[in-house]
């Protein structure tokens, strides 16, 4: 499984995906495939190794995005937004100079003054050190030294590219999160091969889109919602087999089917998961060809939730090790047929995948 892989999987579930894009092959997500292309017969013999029937070429949504601007939209956001701990904590100042250049975004504030880049922050600063006195008895000890060390630390991020970087417009977090008019996530490819020559530049980056989403997604954090939980939702392995088959009265056939999962992570994610309106359960899907199904009554037999494999008993030093033994992972479901045929079964929901299985009745 590749990286670009995993992308299109959740892509094509709904699920918003943000990649970088460190040696330049990641464009091609949004092309489809071709069958002439080199190697196009080894895909497909591969897809058919692994049980997909119905391998086909599609492209995929994507937007990309470029702190410099060269290869995709770029990406800004202002020094007021990034905020003075974040680039204290990038810059790698001491706790001297953090607190100066905390006083300089306070005063700011208080003032109304917006630093909207890289050299209105020097500006601040400079006016910092010019007035040193009258400031530190209004907030503090400020030092012209304690001020020179922030300017020359903002010195060498200006120089890998931070100029590109803090700007407006500023770049809202939601652009991020979007879905096409099929329903499937963007794929957000970040141009970074240039980017990854200026490691702090790219640390500022990574911090302030980490800061953003906490802010900006509550949710996320506080109630596990659909943008982080479907990516837990596609760890377990879901499976569908036949336990046993019995012949009954009157051209009758019982068919017990078990409904497990042999993933190590819970299908649905924390148990509180299971209350929102996104969590999906688990449905079982009937089809007879020559039979007709006595019971149950419905084509469709919702399952509902599954506990991860090995939540329960285990006899290993973790419930994560292989050795682990579950006993609250799996439901079973009783099939009634009538006659000679075929049953075909598929098991799932958009957020775990689909299992299909075949039962020959008679």
């Amino acid at each position: 499984m590749t990286l670009q892989g995993i992308a299109e999987s959740f892509s094509a579930l709904g699920v918003p995906v943000f990649l970088a894009d460190v040696k330049g092959d990641l464009s091609g997500i949004s092309t489809a495939g071709s069958p002439t292309a080199k190697n196009a017969d080894k895909l497909v013999a591969c897809a058919k190794e692994i049980g997909i029937d119905n391998y086909s070429y599609a492209d995929n949504p994507a937007i990309f995005w470029d702190l410099y601007g060269e290869q995709g939209h770029p990406i800004r956001t202002t020094v007021s937004e990034m905020g003075p701990l974040l680039l204290a904590r990038l810059m790698g100042l001491n706790e001297t100079q953090e607190g100066v250049l905390s006083i300089a975004f306070k005063y700011a504030d208080e003032e109304g003054l917006l630093l909207l880049d890289l050299s209105d922050l020097q500006s601040m600063l400079a006016y910092c050190a010019e007035n040193a006195d009258a400031l530190s008895t209004r907030y503090g000890n400020v030092t012209k030294a304690s001020v020179g060390a922030i300017q020359r630390q903002l010195l060498q991020l200006e120089s890998q590219g931070g100029a590109h970087f803090f700007g407006e417009p500023a770049l809202d977090i939601h652009d991020f999160l979007k879905v096409d008019d099929q329903g499937r996530g963007y794929v957000n490819v970040l141009a970074a091969d240039k980017l990854m020559q200026s490691p702090k530049l790219y640390a500022t980056f990574l911090l302030w889109l980490l800061a953003e989403m906490f802010e900006k997604l509550p949710e996320v954090c506080e109630q596990q919602s659909a943008a982080f939980l479907r990516v837990a939702a596609l760890v377990p392995r879901i499976a569908l087999d036949q336990v046993k088959q019995e012949k009954l009265a009157d051209g009758l056939t019982r068919i017990e089917m078990r409904v497990s999962n042999r993933g190590y992570l819970g299908s649905y994610g924390l148990a509180s998961a299971k209350k929102l309106p996104h969590s999906e359960p688990l449905r079982l899907s009937i089809e007879c060809e020559g039979v007709r199904l006595a019971a149950p009554s419905e084509p469709v037999v919702e399952i509902g939730h599954l506990d991860g494999w090995g939540k329960g008993l285990y006899n290993g030093p973790t419930i994560f090790a292989p050795w682990t033994r579950g006993n609250i992972h799996e439901k079973f479901v009783a099939l009634v047929a009538e006659g000679r045929g075929r049953i075909k079964l598929r098991l799932g929901s958009c957020r775990v995948g689909y299992k299909t299985f075949e039962v020959e009745v008679g």
